[in-house]
């Protein structure tokens, strides 16, 4: 699925780098990015379907925005550098 030109990438963007990352390693988070792209092509046909489809929208991109801040604690780059040294040294 093309994320780098999609509304994710868009609302995102400061955080672009990070998605990418997490995108291509985390399953959870990749699935998580994909019902949000679905979401965002869908084109409700009602006020309900359109309420439903904003709120869910809305949970999907706090649960987006939660994962970029924990990626980007110290701890998780700190730990992600040692682990990306550890590759390159072998």
């Amino acid at each position: 699925m093309e994320i780098c030109n999609s509304r994710l990438a868009e609302r995102f963007a400061k955080d672009f780098g990070i998605l990418i990352r997490l995108y291509g390693t985390d399953a959870v988070f990749t699935e998580i990015c994909s019902d949000y792209l679905s979401l965002c092509a869908m084109n409700p046909s009602n006020d309900t379907e359109r309420k439903q489809v904003s709120e869910t929208l809305e949970g999907l991109e706090a649960e987006i925005a939660t994962q970029l801040d924990v990626a980007r604690t110290p701890e998780v780059l700190s730990a992600e550098h040692v682990s990306n040294n550890k590759v390159k040294r072998e």
